[in-house]
């Protein structure tokens, strides 16, 4: 269960927003596009809530936040419903999203090398695709950006790409500022055509982005909410849930550091282990190992190839490997480990 709303109230909207980019704010954004690559990076590749979530999460881990606010709908979704992601980053100027967000495939660990952030953290994002995800669940995705008290907003529409799909360039208004956004960024996808005329399990989001990050938690200054409630590191410990034998002691194999290819330098630390149940649908456990990186996921809940229903004990396993070779620019095969 979740805990009970804990840190601190959502910053309250500032009686003076910053002001909108003044030098060539008539100038409208563009982005040019493959509409392939849309489908594929969006539609295809996305097609549930938390993974889209956890590409604006990662955005934002990125941009050094220390919070993240995600407003999720409570009652059915309609075509008025919102999802929106709001983080207290960095935020972006006006050349910042027009020299680097609005370039598709720009390789932001090779543009600005790979040294970690003002914080000290480890980049997450690589390509700068991550962006049309929400694209997976949504016909709309607003930005409002916020830096240096100079604010940017557009808004990338899939159903207008894809009638400029032909020009391979779409021309985006620069829009006012809503005055909700002092430092750092929102994301509003609007359009939802996931979910039509049902709610969003919260709970199944919570458990699902909690399982995605091992960076989320105070201990890493970094705290995500979901419709004010913290998301606790305790709600990815699956360790707890974990069978034991006869002696009382669990069924659990734990790795330090160890080399999976002598000579490689691939070395892999955490834990696998086996549920006192294989009944996913009762408790809302995917079964299967998940792969980390810099602190994401980068590979889902997998059982080596096998087939958890043909190999009975499978439908117990579950465990996480941290792996950071998988994030280096000279491993090709980080999507399957």
């Amino acid at each position: 269960m979740p805990s009970k709303k804990t840190g601190t109230a959502p910053t309250k909207t500032s009686s003076k927003p910053p002001a909108t980019k003044g030098k060539g704010e008539s100038k409208n954004y563009k982005m040019q596009f493959d509409i392939g690559t849309i489908k594929h990076l969006g539609l295809q590749m996305y097609s549930t809530l938390p993974p889209v979530i956890g590409e604006l999460v990662s955005n934002a881990w990125d941009a050094d936040a220390s919070r993240v606010d995600i407003t999720i709908p409570t009652g059915a979704i309609t075509d008025d419903s919102e999802i929106i992601v709001k983080d207290d980053g960095d935020g972006m100027t006006d050349k910042d999203v027009r020299d680097a967000y609005l370039v598709v495939g720009r390789d932001r660990r090779k543009d600005k090398g790979d040294a970690p952030t003002k914080k000290g953290r480890r980049l997450q994002g690589r390509k700068g695709i991550g962006k049309f995800s929400a694209f997976g669940i949504a016909g709309e995705i607003e930005i409002e950006t916020v830096k240096s008290r100079e604010t940017s907003r557009f808004v990338m529409n899939y159903a207008k790409m894809e009638k400029n799909a032909p020009r391979r360039e779409i021309s985006m208004p620069p829009l006012s500022a809503t005055g909700n956004v002092v430092k750092g960024t929102q994301v509003t996808l609007r359009q939802i055509n996931k979910y039509r005329n049902r709610p969003i399990n919260i709970q199944a989001l919570r458990r699902g982005l909690a399982r995605r990050f091992s960076i989320i938690g105070s201990s890493q200054g970094f705290n995500v909410f979901i419709n004010g409630t913290h998301i606790t590191p305790q709600e990815r410990d699956l360790k707890r849930l974990l069978d034991v034998d006869t002696d009382g002691d669990q069924y659990l194999w734990e790795y330090d550091n160890v080399e999976i290819e002598p000579g490689t330098g691939w070395a892999v630390s955490g834990w696998i282990g086996a549920l006192d149940r294989t009944n996913e649908l009762e408790d809302g456990i995917q079964r299967g190992i998940v792969i980390f990186a810099r602190g994401k996921m980068v590979q889902a809940p997998f059982v080596f190839d096998a087939t958890v229903g043909q190999q009975y004990a499978l439908s117990y396993l579950v465990g996480e490997l941290h792996a950071e070779f998988v994030a280096k620019p000279l491993c090709t095969e980080s999507a399957e480990v």
